[in-house]
């Protein structure tokens, strides 16, 4: 299932509205970096979707509407190569917010915000693919069930923003070691403590 407001919202922030339509008729609809199924809604064109979408007249003014055909391959229910990803993302902060899929060896970082529009669920798959068979051009694809939902190109972070990360990471992880003095060895679940339930030495206050 596709929320068609978060969608909505997505292409207002990037001032673009791009979308492909399927041999089925079926329309989908993204920014420019991701693209999301329409199914049940009518056919429309770019300027179409925006009214649907809400935008005011200045606001479809200055966006920039693409209607590509070629890009219709991409959100196939099938597609060559693709490769089911079995474990959940892990979640991320380089710079930006991400999420890190990984399948046979392989990784790629997709926008935390690119997966707002997609309800998950049980029925929710994740799928590896890569344009033209080049390993370099990742993008998901979401599927529910067997039937392809939404596509997000993965974002190309260069190797010394990795490098940096892993450095920082690192240290951050020596100093949780080092620093940390509180937890408790049980193993058992992260606690809130409520300041109610902490007791210190009372303070008398003036005034």
């Amino acid at each position: 299932m596709i929320k068609k407001k978060k969608v909505a919202a997505l292409c207002k922030k990037a001032h673009t509205i791009t979308m492909t339509t399927c041999s089925d008729g079926t329309q989908w609809v993204g920014n420019g970096t991701a693209l999301y199924s329409m199914e049940g809604m009518p056919k429309m064109t770019p300027n179409e979707v925006a009214v649907a979408f809400d935008y005011s007249d200045i606001e479809r003014e200055t966006m920039t509407l693409n209607e590509n055909r070629y890009i219709a391959a991409l959100t196939a229910d099938d597609y060559p190569g693709e490769i089911i990803i079995e474990n959940p993302p892990r979640d991320l902060v380089i710079g930006s917010h991400y999420q890190l899929f990984s399948a046979a060896g392989q990784v790629m970082f997709i926008d935390s915000a690119a997966l707002a529009p997609v309800e998950l669920d049980s029925q929710t798959n994740f799928f590896m693919r890569c344009i033209d068979g080049h390993e370099e051009h990742k993008f998901l694809c979401i599927k529910q069930g067997l039937l392809a939902q939404a596509i997000i190109i993965a974002t190309v972070i260069s190797r010394e923003r990795i490098d940096e990360w892993v450095a920082d990471m690192y240290n951050t992880i020596n100093s949780i070691k080092t620093g940390y003095k509180c937890g408790s060895d049980d193993g058992g679940e992260p606690e809130q403590l409520l300041l109610n339930n902490v007791r210190g030495e009372a303070y008398e206050w003036d005034g």
